[in-house]
This record gives C-alpha cells, sequence and structure tokens, in this order.
C-alpha cells in the first residue's frame, strides 16, 4: 500500500522524485527564473508560477516589439517592410527589394512612423536548402512578438506548417508551451505508477475523494492555492475553480461519462460476478481500479492548463488597462503596449 495521504500545507517535493527535464527556452526569463519557475510548477506551487507569468507579461510590455515578416521568396516581402515604414524601394536604407532573391539573411528595420517597433525581413521559404525546422532555429522564430505571413497565391502547405509552429513562439507562447510539457511529463511519471499499482500518497485507491485531493494538490490546484492565486490576480475568489471540472468528486463523475460508467452501479454489480474466480477477479478489479485513478489524473492535469491559460488571459489582460491608463491623453503612447498585448498570444 502506498504512503500516508500528504496534508494539505506539506510540500509535495520531499514526496516526488524530479520527474521533468529543464526545459531551455523560456523567452525573456533568466535561466535562474525559468528554473524557479519550473520546480514551482513541478512541485504544485501555483502561486510561484503565477509571478513568473505576471514578470513575462511586465518584461514583454517594456520592450520594443518584433514584427516578423516572413513567406514564400519573391512574394514581396521587402516591399511590403518599405511600404509599413512609409518609404520607397529606392530610397536610402529601404530594405533591398529586385526580381532575383535580394533577402539571404534577416535584417531588422525601424521606422519614424512606428515607434517601439522593429520589422524584421525575413529571408523567404525556399532561399536555402534547409528543412522548416532548420528556417525556425535558424531565424530565430522565438526573438519575436507578432509573425506576418505574405502571400500572393493560395496558401500552401509550407504556409500551414510554418503558421503552426508560429503558434508555439512569442514569449507567452512560450511559457504555455513548457506550462503544458512539465504538466505532461508528470502525468506520464504518475501514469507509469499507477501501472505497477503504486499510488504515491493515496492511501487508499478506492477512495476517488481523496486521489482527487492528492493530484489538486499536487498540480497546486487545490482551494488554498486557487484563493492565493485569484487574491494575487485581483480576481473573483471563485472565478478559477468554477471553470474546473475537478472542483470536487460529484461534479467531476457528472461531467465525465467514463467515471460515471466506472463507479455506476452496473460496474460495481459486474466487479461482482467474479468473485468466484478469485484470480479473475483480482485482475478485474485492479484495472478497473488503475482506469480511474489514470481518468481522474488525466482531468486535474487539463484542469492546470486551463487555469494557467486564464492566468496568462488574465495576466495580458491586465498588462493592456494598465498600458492605456499610462498613456491617457499621450499621443505618441498607446500604440506600442497595445500592439504588445493583442500580439503576445493567439489562440490559447
Amino acid at each position: 500500500m502506498a504512503e500516508s495521504p500528504v496534508g494539505p500545507q506539506t510540500p509535495l517535493s520531499a514526496s516526488f522524485p524530479s520527474v521533468v527535464t529543464y526545459h531551455k527556452d523560456w523567452g525573456v526569463l533568466s535561466e535562474a527564473e525559468a528554473r524557479k519557475t519550473q520546480n514551482a510548477l513541478q512541485n504544485g506551487n501555483l502561486l510561484e508560477v503565477v509571478s513568473a507569468v505576471l514578470e513575462t507579461v511586465r518584461r514583454a510590455s517594456s520592450v520594443p516589439v518584433n514584427i516578423a515578416v516572413t513567406g514564400n521568396s519573391g512574394n514581396g516581402i521587402s516591399t511590403f517592410i518599405n511600404a509599413l515604414r512609409g518609404i520607397g524601394n529606392e530610397e536610402e536604407d529601404s530594405a533591398p527589394t529586385g526580381v532575383v532573391r535580394t533577402t539571404l539573411t534577416r535584417a531588422h528595420y525601424s521606422s519614424s512612423h512606428l515607434s517601439s517597433v522593429v520589422l524584421w525581413d525575413l529571408p523567404g521559404l525556399g532561399v536555402t536548402s534547409q528543412s522548416l525546422e532548420d528556417y525556425v532555429v535558424e531565424m530565430q522564430f522565438n526573438d519575436y512578438d507578432l509573425f506576418i505571413i505574405i502571400v500572393s497565391e493560395q496558401f500552401s502547405m509550407n504556409h500551414g506548417m510554418l503558421a503552426k509552429i508560429i503558434e508555439c513562439h512569442g514569449p507567452l507562447q512560450t511559457l504555455l508551451y513548457n506550462f503544458e510539457k512539465i504538466i505532461n511529463d508528470k502525468v506520464a511519471y504518475f501514469q507509469k505508477e499507477i501501472a505497477t499499482n503504486s499510488f504515491p500518497n493515496i492511501q487508499s485507491a478506492d477512495d476517488l475523494t481523496e486521489s482527487l485531493n492528492v493530484y489538486r494538490l499536487s498540480f497546486g490546484v487545490h482551494d488554498g492555492s486557487l484563493r492565493q492565486v485569484v487574491q494575487s490576480m485581483g480576481k473573483e475568489s471563485l472565478e478559477y475553480t468554477a471553470i474546473m471540472k475537478s472542483r470536487d468528486l460529484p461534479a467531476l463523475v457528472r461531467g465525465d461519462w467514463k467515471l460515471k460508467f466506472m463507479t455506476s452501479r452496473f460496474m460495481k454489480a459486474c466487479l461482482c460476478l467474479p468473485r468466484c474466480i478469485p484470480p479473475l477477479h483480482n485482475w478485474v478489479v485492479q484495472s478497473v481500479r488503475r482506469r480511474k485513478q489514470k481518468r481522474v489524473l488525466e482531468i486535474v492535469a487539463e484542469d492546470t492548463k486551463t487555469v494557467l491559460r486564464n492566468v496568462l488571459k488574465d495576466s495580458l489582460s491586465q498588462a493592456r488597462n494598465q498600458s492605456r491608463k499610462s498613456t491617457t491623453g499621450s499621443f505618441s503612447g498607446g500604440s506600442h503596449n497595445s500592439l504588445v498585448s493583442s500580439s503576445q498570444i493567439i489562440d490559447i
């Protein structure tokens, strides 16, 4: 049988081994901050994770907006950049244009018409023989806050693949991507334990209420943690709890047909049938128990991702509102931070 359950204030770092590897790319966060954030999420310290989100938004809102313009070679990428800057193709400091390929390496441009904005002219797709993945690395996609894909005809498969890759880049997209990777790694660890009939910190694996509480505690989405998070975000006390399927066991069972079936009277009756054959009975009971545990774990993990997505959106909204207040009455301000706010995160 597994260890005794941990209390609501017990840190789980002592109960669980390190189950995730360090993810190197964390955008504007330093390596020390990134490691601290990763450990916080791994150990279920959601409040510290929220602090990292707020810091990322603050930094992203205080630096120039980097806009990358890309597409197939010869589609007028450089001409488009010159038009945005309000200059002609023949003027000094214009992005080079021509009927042959003129942009072979990425180049950045600024404009008096777009203060605090840096436009990046990227070599068109197909200029070099590298794969799309190599192109993303060479062009340093994580440096950009917004992407514009120039297409002269139909949206090709390459364009679609490029757009899909872009979804995972940018400061907040990178943060969310790493959060979800850490959560997935943690789920994989638990699933391996469950597969061996080992249920860390769960005294009775048949008690789904206890199991739910342990998983919520492990991922940092228990009631006490969520209260701290909403206070730090200035939100309503039940706002994040309300979006969770796993807020309590009755709600969890009602909202998930798999759990509803596995905990139904029909299933309980079926589990009684093979009792006359003990080995078969034990195998069936253990199999159902593992499936129930895995399902509860999966739902808690998805709820954690949902909460973090909403924290990111709310952080962005707060930054946007703060930007509007700070630039009230100023014609030169406002546009920069508003652009950052609208472009940092796309369809989280």
